[in-house]
This record gives structure tokens, sequence and C-alpha cells, in this order.
């Protein structure tokens, strides 16, 4: 009945029993929490402030009005009528502009409605602190959708920038997304249009389909990647094209498989140019057996009636009565075809070397027996033109692991060259030595005008006599050709060094089969042949 007269009130909350420094005695550290009823408690609503002591522990009386205007100003017209503490640190008071008329204790007669506020405070309170919360809830959900939304289209931009087709599908194997190489192959648009679906409802064939499925359900069935294997693949225009695919489980931090993980990369111009490999290859075999057959029936009919012209020339030569003039016509013809049967045999070896139709048989062969039987041969050649060969003695501790019908071949070719292309008595040096990786090599030196470094890149060509073809010196410009191949098969090497005015070295490197023990006596001295 007297709540009627009561003009203002406020509630205190944060109550702290600390005297507030240089403020002086009798004042503590409140919050204003709430007011109503008078314009100047409402405009300290929600503010901190020093509160006199005195009025937290007394309840209505006339002096505390001083103590009232002391904290809102001199204009402060109330007293404390009641004061209703709801906590230790809260506290609800009542002002009037005058003390009520009754003898009534007030503090008891409001005491259930102390009880109720106090429920409803603590009710407000969880009510508030559970909006906090839910708001706090709602704004970190938001943030995480828009780091969530962000990230995603950071890995979509990502997957966008990669070289392949990549895209990821769920245990039932429909799409969960792909990037835009991808999107392009399936003739779509945008990701979207394809997450959901499944091959069967992608414009590839249901062979395809089907065949896509298994593989995704072997990969995570056994939880083992497939990688690189390739597969057809029908685009939306219907071109059938070659992909070279990986796939491989995706596997959470549980262990549980829950999708597959896929790329591809476009081969198809790979097969094609495969496919044209393959299908040159065997035009290439089958023209190289052609000529094959050509050479062999063509030096069979040249061999015949050539072998026939030798053999009645020098038939011829042993008749004594035979003029000078007569002779010398023989002989030439003789010659003519001498050179003739050795282009024939180089061409059929050339032929042979290059179908990969030459049987070798491998085996230890002494360097020294090897250059011994081509000094042979080429020693008539060589003191007819005046040309001097220094061989070294040590060759015969040298093997060189060879077939040594063709190795006896290579060096006759490299010292017939050294001494045909040579200066006027000039000199051939040979050189065997072993290198740091165990091959044994064995080099020609001579003395002659040397080739120019703009040639040297036909010096292994077919035909190719680097210009000597107008002068004097006989050549059918194949034989370097054979001996690189003969090096190569007996895996070997050839190289040379050239100097004009100074002259030219070809070596070649042939591989060792066993351990030899070098003499370690010094070297004996050269033999000269002249």
């Amino acid at each position: 009945m007297y709540h009627t007269s009561f003009g203002a009130g406020i509630f205190i909350s944060d109550i702290d029993t600390t005297h507030v420094p240089n403020e002086g005695l009798g004042l503590v550290r409140v919050l204003l929490e709430q007011a109503v009823g008078n314009e100047i408690l409402l405009k300290k609503a929600g503010a901190r402030m020093a509160f006199p002591e005195e009025l937290l522990s007394s309840s209505g009386c006339q002096e505390c009005k001083v103590s009232l205007q002391g904290v809102f100003g001199e204009n402060f017209p109330y007293s404390v009528v009641l004061r209703l503490p709801v906590s230790a640190t809260e506290c609800f008071m009542l002002f009037s502009r005058e003390m009520p008329d009754t003898d009534l204790p007030l503090d008891i007669m409001f005491e259930p409605v102390l009880a109720n506020f106090g429920k409803i405070l603590t009710l407000c309170r969880e009510n508030e602190n559970h909006t906090r919360k839910l708001e706090e809830e709602v704004s970190s959900r938001k943030l995480l959708e828009a780091s969530l939304i962000k990230s995603r289209n950071l890995m979509q931009d990502v997957l966008d920038t990669v070289p392949a087709r990549i895209f990821w599908k769920d245990t039932d194997c429909r799409y969960l997304g792909c990037n835009s190489l991808f999107v392009a192959d399936a003739g779509f648009s945008s990701p979207d249009e394809i997450i959901g679906k499944t091959d069967a409802q992608m414009p590839w064939g249901p062979k395809e389909a089907h065949l896509y499925n298994e593989d995704d359900r072997r990969v995570m069935s056994t939880r083992e990647p497939l990688i690189k294997f390739e597969e057809p693949q029908t685009q939306s225009d219907g071109k059938v094209i070659w992909l070279q695919t990986s796939k491989i489980p995706l596997i959470d931090q549980f262990g549980h498989v829950y999708g597959v993980l896929g790329s591809y990369e476009d081969i198809t111009q790979r097969k094609e140019a495969e496919h044209e490999i393959i299908v040159s290859r065997e035009e290439a075999i089958r023209a190289s057996k052609h000529k094959s057959e050509f050479l062999s029936r063509v030096s069979h009919e040249l061999r015949t009636p050539l072998n026939a012209i030798m053999g009645f020339s020098q038939l011829v030569q042993l008749d004594e009565e035979l003029s000078a003039e007569n002779r010398a016509s023989i002989e030439e013809i003789y010659n003519a075809g001498s050179h003739l049967l050795l282009l024939i045999n180089e061409i059929l070896d050339l032929s042979k070397v290059e179908s990969g139709r030459m049987e070798l048989k491998m085996e230890n062969v002494p360097s020294g027996e090897l250059l011994d039987e081509c000094m042979s041969l080429i020693s008539p050649m060589a003191q007819q033109q005046g040309i001097r060969i220094i061989v070294p003695p040590e060759a015969d501790h040298r093997l060189i692991w060879a077939d040594r019908v063709r190795a006896k071949q290579v060096l006759t070719n490299l010292l017939t060259n050294a001494v045909k292309y040579n200066s006027p008595k000039g000199e051939v040096r040979v050189e065997v030595e072993v290198v740091d990786k165990g091959g044994v090599r064995i080099s020609v030196h001579d003395t002659g005008p040397g080739i120019p470094e703009e040639k040297f890149a036909g010096l292994f060509e077919p035909f190719n006599r680097l210009g000597q073809d107008s002068d004097n010196v006989e050549g059918t410009g194949i034989g370097l050709v054979i001996t690189k191949v003969l090096m190569e098969q007996m895996h070997g090497r050839i190289g040379y060094e050239s100097t004009v005015g100074v002259g030219s070295t070809f070596w070649v490197l042939f591989p060792r089969k066993v351990e030899q023990i070098e003499s370690t006596d010094s070297a004996p001295e050269l033999q000269v042949c002249s």
C-alpha cells in the first residue's frame, strides 16, 4: 500500500567493499546497473561509481539524503526509504521525497516482493547469458561458414589451375566435386551441375560408366590406390579419348573410407604418336627386309659375272708374251673389279648391321694379335705410299672383349683410312692403353691434312666422303659408318680428333671381360714398320 509513494529506485551490483583510494573514507565502488523514476538516476544507469558505504548497510534515514546528494548532486530530492539486499554484492534501493508515515517494518512487508524480484532477476540474467551465448555461437557459426566458403572457393581456384582433371566421389560413387577441366570434358558449365551425379548419368557410355564404378569400388574396398592406368573415355561430343588415370581412397582420422579421389590426363596425342611410331617401325622393318632381299639378289647377280671378269683378267696376266700396255689395261680391269667387289661387300655388311642380322661371337682377344693380322694386310699399301706405321709391342698384353672378325674389320678400316688419307711419306702411329673404367682404347694417329671442323657432322654419314670424291683415293664412304655400328654392337665406342694441317686421330674403346695383370716393367722400344 506504500509502494505508490516511492519516487525512484536503483539496482546496484558488483559491490566492492574495498574503499576507493583518493576519494575519502566511507566510499566503495559499485555498478549502478538499473534505475527508474528519475532522470538523474537514468543518466547514471550502467555506470560504475563511488557510493557511500553507509547507504548499503542502513535502511531508511533522512540523513542519507545528504549522502545521496554527494553522489547524484545537490538537487537530488530523494532519501533512501527502503534497502533490499539481493545478495552479498547486489542491492535494491527505493527512494522517496519523504519518509512513509508508518510504524510497519517495510523490509518484512516487501520480503515476498524481494524474493520474487531475486528470482526474476536470476532468470533474466540467465536468459541474458543464454542469449549472449547463442549470439556468440551464431556469430562463430557465421564466421565458420564464411571461412569454410572462403576455403572451399580457394581450393576450387587451386584445383582449377592444375593441368589435370580432378574429381572426388562418396562411397556411393556419387560426385562430390571436380575442377574446371573435368567440367569441360563432361560438357557441363559448372561443378554444381555434376555434384550428386553418378557415372551412369554422365555423357560417357554405360560400358565405361560400369568400368569407372568398378575401379572406384575396388579402390575403396581394398584401400589400395590405382596409379597411372590407361582407360578410354567418350566425351560429350562423341569423341573417344585416352586417359591416364590415378585413384586413391579417401580415409578420415578414424580410419574409415569415405570416398575416392581421382585424377587423369588426356594422353590421346601420346597414344596416337605411339601408334604412328609402331606403324612407322613396321613399315621400316618391311622396307629394310625388302632392301636386304634386293641387295642379296643384286649382289648374287653382280658377283657371278664379276668373279668371272676378275678370274679371266688373272689368267690373262699369266701370259708372258702380253705387252706392257695390255698388261697395264688388264691390271686396271682387275683393280676396278676388286674395288667393285669391295663396294658390294661393304654395302652388304652395312645392310646386315643396320638390320641387326650381324651375329657376333664375343670372346677375349689379344689386341697385339689383331694388330699383327691387320698389319699384314695394310703393310703393302703403306710401303707402296712410303708411309711408316708404328705399333707398340705392349699391345700383346692387352685383352679386349670383342668379336674377333669384326674387331679386325674395325681396326683394318681405321688403319686403311690413316694410310690412304695421309701425307706423302707420312706416319701412322698406333697406341694401346687401358682407361680408368677398365676398357682398352686403341688410337690411330696420322699426319694427314686433317678434317675441317665444319665437316665433322658428316663423318658417320653413309657414302659421305667429305669432298674426297674428286681425288684419286679410292673409297666408298661407308667404312666409318660400319665401324661405328659394329663398335656399338660390341658395347664399345668410337671417337676422333682432327686438326687441319696436323693430322687426325681415330680411336675405338673396347670393353674388357676379365681382369688383366699389366706389366710393371718399363715399356720396350716401339716397333717400326716402314
